[in-house]
């Protein structure tokens, strides 16, 4: 039950940022998720995907915002 929320919130938060970027062809999304998931804040959650997220376009010479809809 508490993996399928974790699974559940990942995919929201990923969904929600796919609007605003398109993956450079040839990558996949990989996550690694740490147990302190389940009691995290979903908007913390957003916050430091976003941030991961425009640090990997920056080093991939892109410059989207890394704010999530």
């Amino acid at each position: 039950m508490l993996r399928n929320r974790c699974k559940r919130r990942l995919r929201e938060i990923v969904r929600k940022y796919e609007l605003r970027l398109s993956y450079p062809a040839g990558f996949d999304l990989v996550l690694n998720v740490k147990s302190e998931l389940v009691e995290a804040d979903f908007e913390q959650l957003q916050k430091s995907f976003a941030r991961v997220m425009s640090k990997f376009c920056h080093e991939m010479d892109r410059s989207p915002s890394a704010e999530i809809l």
